[in-house]
């Protein structure tokens, strides 16, 4: 099926800034190919759109697929040819709809293009996403993965029991979450993704935590999570060790929680909160959000969002502004934090830090 008829007449939906980025995709439809899209429980028809990224490399174009409106899918893998990156995943609606998101925003005034894949594209190495089903999302650090030849599956933090096996995965990739470790109603999934960093760590399979990704490292592996005297919300800077790979920022911060490092642990960077960066042998966690892109904050800061930065003295647009102003170095930053990850802590020699 070519991709003209792929699209149809859905170019119509959408919000009025999807719309205007859907319409420059049509002005490429005749320079593509025929391809043939697989979606799996494909999402409602009046939610699909198609958004361009036009990669570096010579005369390549892909599309992406995204479901603005459909709910989580769990269930076959989505094409490369849908999602138009280096993907395998059991969620396709969630990630197209994720990753098309941040490619809209930055083919906007506010972000830096699509880099493309690196020349590992292709030899892929698996990564297993640990998210929430409403925010699977890895933002930059997502990106910077595949660009090193990742390929991602998820496991939902609401369904452990539907997750993959450990086995054959290159890479543990833990995503921030509204959660917090030790509620109880959740204490069955605590103890199901605990088990999982535990035996990922002594297995020395890479781990990379990020926010509650970081906590819960911290509390699977000896160290202790607790409620932060004062949240961190907005841009903050944090104080480096390693300057040279963690910048002071500002970084984006959106935590309740703290945590207290295992004793097996470096820590690499703080702030008055507590740490923001540890590291031991082939596992990672930062406690500040490298992946953060500016779609990322716009779900943020709704809703409920805007009530906690209101709590202290802030406004959706004033940390909106801020991220505007701050995302494009960010982004460079988050990829030295990756590239840094994957040629020197994933490849540390078991048995030392």
């Amino acid at each position: 099926m070519a991709i003209g008829a792929f699209l149809g007449t859905k170019i119509s939906h959408g919000t009025p800034n999807v719309r205007a980025a859907n319409a420059k995709a049509w002005a490429w439809l005749p320079a593509l190919p025929a391809v043939t899209p697989v979606l799996a429980n494909s999402p409602r028809e009046e939610s699909l759109l198609i958004a361009p990224r036009i990669l570096k490399l010579p005369v390549r174009c892909m599309f992406s697929a995204l479901s603005t409106m459909s709910p989580p899918v769990r269930s076959l893998s989505a094409a490369d040819a849908v999602t138009g990156v280096c993907l395998t995943t059991p969620a396709p609606a969630v990630w197209a709809r994720a990753i098309s998101a941040a490619e809209i925003s930055m083919a906007g005034m506010h972000g830096s293009p699509y880099s493309g894949c690196s020349p590992y594209c292709g030899a892929h190495m698996r990564a297993l996403v640990v998210a929430n089903s409403n925010d699977a999302d890895p933002g930059f650090v997502g990106e910077r993965f595949r660009h090193h030849g990742y390929a991602f599956s998820e496991a939902h933090r609401e369904y452990p029991t539907e997750w993959p096996e450990m086995a054959g995965h290159d890479l543990i990739l833990l995503l921030g979450s509204e959660w917090s470790v030790y509620w109880d109603h959740i204490s069955g999934e605590v103890a199901a993704e605990t088990a999982l960093v535990q035996a990922a760590h002594q297995a020395g399979i890479p781990i990379f935590g990020i926010c509650f990704g970081s906590q819960m490292v911290a509390h699977a592996l000896g160290g202790r999570v607790l409620r932060a005297t004062r949240p961190e919300l907005g841009w903050h800077p944090i104080e480096s060790a390693l300057p040279q790979v963690i910048a002071s920022g500002p970084w984006l911060q959106w935590h309740f929680d703290v945590f207290e490092k295992p004793a097996e642990f470096a820590q690499l960077a703080h702030s008055e909160s507590g740490p923001q960066a540890i590291v031991a042998g082939r596992t990672f966690a930062s406690q500040f959000h490298p992946e953060a892109t500016e779609s990322m904050l716009a779900r943020w800061t709704a809703g409920d969002g805007t009530n906690e930065l209101s709590r202290l003295g802030l406004t959706t647009e004033q940390v909106m502004a801020e991220t505007r102003a701050n995302v494009g170095a960010s982004r460079k930053n988050s990829d030295r934090i990756v590239d840094w990850f994957v040629e020197s802590v994933a490849s540390t020699p078991l048995g030392r830090d």
